[in-house]
C-alpha cells in the first residue's frame, strides 16, 4: 500500500516537477504498476515489450486521422482472415 500511495503522489506531482510538456501517457501508466505487481509479481519478472511491439504493428494499420479505430479493426480482421483463404 505504501508503494501505491507513493506512485499516486508521484503522478500527481509530475507536472509540477518536470513541466507540462513532459507529461505523457506513460506517466499515467505508472498508476497501473501496483496492480501489475499484485497480479504478476515483481516488475522484473514480467515484460510489457510484447504489447509494445504490437503497438508498432498497430501504427501500420491506419493512415491519416479519420476513423482510426475502424481502420485498425479492418486491418486486424484482414490479417486474421486472409491466411485462412490461401
Amino acid at each position: 500500500k505504501r508503494c501505491e500511495k507513493l506512485v499516486i503522489e508521484f503522478v500527481k506531482q509530475f507536472e509540477k516537477l518536470y513541466g507540462k510538456e513532459n507529461v505523457s501517457f506513460n506517466v499515467h501508466l505508472c498508476l497501473h504498476l501496483p496492480d501489475s505487481v499484485r497480479n504478476w509479481g515483481p516488475l522484473w519478472a514480467h515484460s510489457g515489450y510484447i504489447f509494445e511491439s504490437f503497438n508498432g504493428e498497430m501504427l501500420k494499420m491506419f493512415h491519416g486521422t479519420q476513423c482510426v479505430p475502424l481502420q485498425i479493426m479492418k486491418q486486424f480482421t484482414y490479417r486474421q482472415v486472409l491466411p485462412l483463404l490461401k
